[in-house]
């Protein structure tokens, strides 16, 4: 077994011989999965090349046994991540529970008005950019933390990379937010007087981090970053 994998299947708990849960036939034919199945051909649409029946059996399972928290728009990308590293069935399964667990509060079941982004992420743009407080948590943890920045790296060897991180310590997923504003404020072109500060940050919210260098970079400004 590869380092990597051991490592995931140690930092999301996976267990060598659980089982998955069995679900009922009939909930095929229920009107919650033929909504939450046009939802996911929408985003099997948008994504790198994957195994739809795989990855149907996958969801319609987790939709059915964990009803807290069926497929959310998006959470392709968490499962695309994780079948780069675990490459069978039941690892995925209990991998995307875990994950799913983790991300809940950070989705569009908590109010807007909940702030889960620490205030030291903000305070790198608030000199910079005048965006208010809980509109800024919305869309980072919304685009980036929701999905875990699976738009961000879109390439293989950048997401693991990150993932690896991450996966130490999820407390980890905002030192990446803070070092992602921080290489979008350095790397900004110049700015034109017409364009809005909500624009700005739209555009910050919206980078891509395609080179190895650049990751690498990222991730040692987030190792840097003190929260105290």
């Amino acid at each position: 077994m590869l380092l990597r994998e051991r490592l995931w299947r140690r930092r999301l708990r996976l267990e060598k011989h659980k089982k998955l849960p069995k679900m009922h036939s009939r909930y095929s034919d229920t009107e919650t999965w033929t909504s939450l199945l046009n939802v996911l051909d929408l985003d099997l649409n948008r994504m790198p090349r994957m195994n739809r029946e795989n990855v149907i059996r996958l969801v319609k399972r987790h939709a059915a046994t964990v009803p807290w928290h069926p497929y959310t728009q998006g959470h392709l990308y968490l499962i695309h991540t994780m079948a780069l590293v675990l490459h069978d069935e039941m690892s995925l399964y209990w991998g995307y529970t875990r994950i799913c667990r983790i991300i809940h509060p950070y989705g569009p079941d908590t109010p807007y008005e909940t702030n889960v982004i620490p205030d030291y992420v903000y305070d790198v743009i608030s000199d910079t950019i005048d965006v208010e407080r809980d509109l800024f948590d919305v869309v980072l943890r919304m685009r980036w933390v929701y999905v875990i920045f699976g738009q961000t790296f879109p390439t293989s060897s950048g997401i693991c990379a990150v993932w690896d991180y991450i996966l130490r310590d999820f407390s980890n997923m905002y030192r990446v937010c803070a070092a992602l504003l921080r290489h979008a404020i350095d790397n900004e072109p110049e700015v034109d007087a017409g364009v809005c500060d909500l624009e700005r940050f739209s555009e910050f919210a919206s980078i891509k981090i395609e080179s190895d260098t650049d990751v690498a970079g990222i991730i040692a400004c987030a190792q840097a970053i003190t929260t105290v």
